[in-house]
């Protein structure tokens, strides 16, 4: 018996840490992130952290591209004001989730991520 309850103990203390390390993103759907912007004045700056070429092949409209790849990207997105309310997206949404938390590690406070990223946007918006 002693053995099961430090097992027990050991199990939910290892789940507690685990959960508490996770940080939760906020996101949005591309169907809320395009009523968004549908908004004429929605107060959201939208970060592209793809790369310049992919960038080029398209973006969100408004979008300011800052490759989160780049060796500068913690320079070049520090000079954005932290209090401003910022969508970040990327072709999928991993390099998306890197970037809002290295925002999020540098003072940013009102983040959203767009889910799915560019990929998703094109399927269910530009492609309806």
């Amino acid at each position: 018996m002693p053995k099961l309850k430090l097992f027990s103990t050991l199990f939910l203390f290892s789940f507690l840490m685990i959960t508490c390390q996770q940080e939760e993103i906020n996101s949005l759907s591309v169907a809320e992130v395009d009523q968004l912007m549908q908004k004429f004045d929605s107060g959201h700056v939208i970060i592209d952290v793809r790369t310049p070429e992919e960038f080029k092949e398209g973006s969100l409209a408004g979008a300011h591209n800052v490759d989160v790849k780049s060796d500068s990207f913690k320079e070049k997105i520090g000079t954005f004001e932290r209090k401003h309310n910022y969508i970040v997206y990327c072709r999928s949404g991993k390099r998306s989730a890197k970037a809002y938390k290295i925002m999020k590690e540098l003072g940013f406070t009102n983040l959203l991520n767009m889910e799915g990223g560019y990929l998703k946007y094109e399927e269910e918006i530009l492609n309806k």
